[in-house]
This record gives C-alpha cells, sequence and structure tokens, in this order.
C-alpha cells in the first residue's frame, strides 16, 4: 500500500512568521518613506479564530508598521496557518492610494495576493523581501496651438515635454528624447498621465508655412489645474 505523506514548510519554532517588505516607486528602485501599512487579520478568520496566543490579540485588532527613508519595514511574530488583510493606511505624498491585499501565512510560507488593485502590485523578490510598488498620481497637459494675432486653430504643431536640472532644460521622460505630442485638427495638444510635478513645452517642428516658436512654457501638473 502507498504510504501516505505529509508535507510542511519550516517555520518559526513557535508557529510564527516574520515578514518584510520594501516600498518603492514605479521605477522598482527609488524607496519610498511613510508610506503607513496595517496588517490585520482577515474578517473571515476572526470569525472562527481561538485567541491562543498574545500575537494573535495584536493581529486581530491591527498591527500598523511605518516604511523607513530606505523603504523597508517588517511584521513579526506573525501567527501561522491564517489569512491576514494588508491595507495601506497612508501614502507617500504625489502617489495613488488605497491599495489592499491578502495575506497567507502558512508556517514559513507567505503569499500575497493582489486585490486586483492598479495602483500597486506585490512583487516576492529572489531575498525573500516582498516588493510593493506606488504609482505616482497622474494629470493631462492639454492646451491649444493657434496662429499669431488670431484664434486660428493650427493642426500639426509637434511639442516636446521636458524638466528643469540646474536651470537646463531636460527632455523628459528620457535625457535625450522627450515625450512628444502633435496638435490635431483642432489645435489641441495633449500630454496624458503625466506624474505631478512641474513641467516645460516646448515646440520643436513648427506646421508646413510657420516658423517655430523657439520658447518653453512653464506647467504644472497637481490636479487642481
Amino acid at each position: 500500500f502507498d504510504v501516505p505523506a505529509v508535507k510542511g514548510l519550516l517555520g518559526k519554532v513557535d508557529g510564527k512568521t516574520d515578514i518584510s517588505f520594501v516600498k518603492v516607486d514605479a521605477d522598482d528602485e527609488t524607496p519610498l518613506a511613510n508610506a503607513q501599512f496595517e496588517l490585520k487579520l482577515a474578517d473571515s478568520d476572526i470569525t472562527d479564530h481561538v485567541n491562543s496566543h498574545t500575537a494573535d490579540s495584536a493581529y486581530m485588532e491591527g498591527v500598523t508598521k511605518t516604511s523607513s527613508e530606505d523603504g523597508k519595514f517588517s511584521f513579526s511574530n506573525i501567527p501561522s496557518g491564517h489569512t491576514y488583510t494588508l491595507t495601506e493606511t497612508k501614502t507617500p505624498d504625489g502617489y495613488q492610494p488605497d491599495a489592499t491585499w491578502t495575506v497567507e501565512v502558512n508556517y514559513g510560507e507567505v503569499i500575497v495576493t493582489d486585490k486586483m488593485d492598479a495602483t500597486a502590485t506585490p512583487i516576492v523578490s529572489k531575498a525573500g523581501v516582498i516588493t510593493i510598488v506606488n504609482h505616482p498620481n497622474t494629470g493631462n497637459i492639454t492646451f491649444s496651438k493657434v496662429n499669431a494675432g488670431s484664434s486660428t486653430l493650427i493642426a500639426g504643431a509637434e511639442f516636446g515635454l521636458y524638466t528643469k536640472v540646474d536651470d537646463q532644460y531636460v527632455a523628459y521622460p528620457s535625457e535625450t528624447e522627450p515625450l512628444k505630442a502633435t496638435s490635431g485638427g483642432d489645435g489641441i495638444v495633449t500630454f496624458t498621465d503625466i506624474p505631478y510635478a512641474t513641467y516645460y513645452v516646448q515646440e520643436i517642428k513648427a506646421p508646413d508655412g510657420y516658423l517655430q516658436n523657439p520658447a518653453y512654457y512653464e506647467v504644472s501638473v497637481n490636479g487642481a489645474t
């Protein structure tokens, strides 16, 4: 007869687990400080849960941690064999808020499931640290191209997007190639999904029959204007 076998995962001696996270920008590199998270037993788990450990009681109420300057934060002594909800309760300035994940802790194995939230995606790195990505707030830049001295709308004008570093204009997002947009038949130019910041717009190619306007125009993307 086949002998049944039970396979388990090695956890801490007391059946509890530690989980480490790092919070980063959408570039997957820049650490984000001051992001606040709460780890709490899932509602479905609390219903049938027997409070037999001190740590269990803490996670029933919810434990809050804040990312440091290097983007790192962690939760310790998490009772195994339970499902938790991880909620981002405070988001760094300039980033999209309110992400939530399901965290399953099973004696050393940790599974984090993104609840179909477009603003942040957890990735388990090779080092076992769970990376949580935050996308910056974005907005659109929209303006019209018109003939000098009149309100005639002009199509076919191409514009580039720039930032400013040490009083020098620098192409955005690449230092060698700016993001480009061209005026349509209605004369309207639109740059979409631009992270909150101050930018400069310059005409880089004039329509046929027109001279290029070399000026840089400052514009702020901040959700208010």
